[in-house]
């Protein structure tokens, strides 16, 4: 089985839609939050894609230098005007907390999936 490593990434995704009318004032507050560096947590790298094919559908990726510190972020004020964009401009599909393996812990001789 495998194990995080103590300098491992964590992070959460989350997938949602914008309903179409909703989209420029959508897209103006996901500059706003992307482009916001002030963060007392640590490095962190933070994403905003639109799926292709599927039109208004949105996934929002952070990753974290700690559990500790996304822990902190999933309470920050930035955080909740993510989440309360989504719920007054769409609807939330899902959210997921991720685990980044460190490619130095991967078993080269396991078979790609």
């Amino acid at each position: 089985s495998r194990r995080k490593s103590p300098g491992g990434r964590v992070g959460f995704e989350i997938t949602f839609w914008i309903a179409p009318a909703n989209r420029v004032e959508f897209l103006q507050t996901a500059m706003s939050l992307l482009s916001d560096s002030r963060e007392s947590t640590g490095p962190c790298s933070r994403s905003c894609f639109e799926r292709v094919g599927t039109e208004n559908m949105f996934l929002w990726r952070e990753s974290w230098s700690s559990q500790a510190a996304m822990n902190e972020r999933l309470r920050s004020v930035p955080v909740e005007a993510l989440l309360g964009a989504i719920e007054v401009l769409g609807r939330m599909e899902e959210m997921k907390i991720l685990e980044f393996l460190d490619p130095a812990e991967r078993n080269h001789d396991e078979a790609w999936p």
